[in-house]
């Protein structure tokens, strides 16, 4: 702990060896979180640089909705594909659709 808390914020082990041992968890469990917060930006950079890249690639400002469509606009297409396909009204077996 001494070492990831000196090496961290750039202490001298004697500076960290004065201090409290429940100072020295503080500041270690303080590194950890920044560790990760620094892990996470730089993870949510890399993503959206890449959305970006593909945007950029398939020239759209938001190419990321066409390659990751919303659910309900998959479900509705689908439904739209199904019922112009289909002859019969559904629910209704026995009559045909109108002809247009």
């Amino acid at each position: 702990m001494i070492e990831r808390v000196s090496s961290h914020f750039r202490y001298t082990e004697e500076y960290v060896l004065d201090h409290s041992f429940e100072w020295l968890k503080r500041k270690c469990l303080q590194a950890d979180r920044e560790r990760y917060e620094r892990r996470k930006m730089l993870s949510d950079e890399t993503m959206r640089g890449t959305v970006a890249a593909i945007s950029a690639a398939l020239g759209g400002k938001h190419a990321e909705k066409a390659l990751l469509p919303e659910y309900e606009e998959v479900t509705q297409q689908e439904h739209k594909q199904a019922e112009s396909k289909d002859e019969w009204v559904t629910g209704q077996w026995w009559k045909q659709k109108p002809r247009k």
